[in-house]
């Protein structure tokens, strides 16, 4: 058998700043100063690189910086004339202004691609936070937001910045232009405004799956969506938002109001800074302790502000169980919790026998499935279903509301609080004195 020895000499992949051996440009990044379009050195202050061939799944990884100004950086790339696939992050910076961020994923050639990186002097700009909430109000991190301005009627990428666990991004921005600023997320549906950044704060407002109730206005092309969900609400600092969007009218501004249960306005906010077919609306209010609260809606189109919800109810309930066990507590508890499931006394009544009664369908089912006590005792269940309605109604002593108690019956709590115990004493009664009397025959 003859063998024969064959040598193969294989080049390893680099990625880095041109030098001696990287002799091949791909990239090079030059710096430009917004406000003048002038030529400026910068450094590069951080920048991380993956990078990979399409022949296989293997990446590398470039970490790169230098503190020294310089006015271009140009990488180069060992590989020939192959497409080198990559993701880079690049912080940059230069005396006077401040520091920027750029990423990109792109793939990269032996045709060198220019790009040029833009930094706002010092003196030019004002820092401008986004936070980025969901319709339910709750801030969402991870979301990519990238900052562009036109030069030359060109919209071009001046920031890039990813929302941290508040929800917030904060670009250095030059407030007498307008940004345009587009918002993507894996979870959420995309969304790019414009706006000219004169003030500190603002809010944008992302769909996301199951975080919304949308609403459809009669007034044709007008739908609005608002948080939180009415029901019982949490006492403290909550986020209230109030989106509403417009396809056929143009909206001037749109507000809001908090009433309590004497209907006085506890809170009221406008917000005049509407584009012309949509209006976000974020604010916080403390809700107090025990609070029975409801929210308005309105939209103004110019010729004066209109109601479209006037309803939305937020009631917070008070139970106080430290220290205390048993069966009242259990049944005030029940009762705090169905009180506040109807709006209204007569809805309240009915949401606590409907409740109650089922739950005890059940249980009756269950116990005579399993031991047969009312199959071989017909009526037993009779007496224990007296005892519960009895002792729901002493949850209420003999002037206050317990478990059934029945709203607007008479002017006299105790036959209100009592009236379905009563029956129920009268029927159990009648029933025994029955079974009694067939059985002596």
């Amino acid at each position: 058998m003859n063998t024969s020895i064959q040598n193969q000499l294989v080049n390893s992949s680099e990625l880095g700043l041109c030098n001696a051996t990287l002799i091949v440009p791909y990239i090079n990044f030059t710096f430009k100063d917004e406000a003048d379009n002038s030529f400026i050195n910068a450094t590069i202050d951080s920048s991380t690189w993956e990078y990979w061939l399409s022949e296989g799944p293997v990446t590398k990884s470039l970490l790169y910086s230098n503190t020294t100004e310089n006015n271009y950086y140009v990488f180069c790339f060992n590989g020939g004339n192959r497409t080198l696939h990559n993701t880079r992050s690049i912080q940059y910076a230069s005396p006077g202004y401040p520091q920027r961020k750029y990423d990109a994923i792109s793939d990269l050639t032996n045709t060198v691609t220019n790009k040029i990186l833009w930094l706002l002097s010092s003196s030019d700009g004002i820092y401008s936070s986004i936070q980025v909430v969901n319709s339910k109000g709750n801030r969402i991190s991870g979301v990519g937001v990238t900052a562009e301005r036109q030069f030359s009627g060109i919209w071009t990428i001046i920031g890039q910045e990813v929302t941290d666990d508040a929800g917030s991004v904060t670009f250095w921005l030059n407030p007498d232009y307008d940004h345009r600023f587009t918002f993507t997320s894996d979870d959420c549906i995309g969304a790019s405004v414009t706006i000219r950044p004169t003030q500190s704060q603002y809010t944008q407002q992302l769909q996301c799956d199951g975080t919304g109730e949308d609403f459809i206005s009669q007034l044709e092309g007008l739908k609005y969506s608002r948080t939180p969900i009415e029901g019982i609400i949490q006492a403290g600092i909550t986020n209230f938002t109030y989106f509403v969007t417009s396809s056929k009218y143009t909206i001037t501004n749109a507000s809001f109001q908090i009433v309590n249960s004497s209907n006085s306005v506890v809170l009221n906010y406008t917000e005049l800074a509407c584009s012309s077919d949509e209006c976000l609306l974020y604010f916080t209010y403390d809700v107090p302790i025990g609070a029975d609260i409801k929210g308005r809606y309105y939209v103004d189109f110019g010729n004066g502000s209109i109601l479209l919800e006037g309803d939305a109810r937020w009631v917070n309930v008070v139970i106080d169980t430290t220290g205390k066990a048993g069966l009242s507590t259990l049944w005030n508890d029940l009762r705090y919790v169905l009180d506040d499931w109807g709006e209204g006394s007569n809805t309240g009544d009915f949401n606590r026998l409907v409740v109650i009664f089922f739950f005890m369908c059940l249980g009756i089912a269950f116990f005579n499935y399993h031991f047969g006590i009312d199959t071989q005792n017909p009526g037993a269940f009779m007496f224990i279903l007296t005892m519960v309605i009895l002792s729901g109604s002493l949850v209420g002593g003999l002037d206050g509301q317990g478990f059934f108690y029945y709203n607007n019956l008479s002017s006299v709590q105790f036959i209100n609080n009592y009236i379905l115990a009563f029956f129920m004493i009268i029927i159990s009664v009648s029933y025994f004195i029955q079974v009694n009397t067939q059985a002596k025959r």
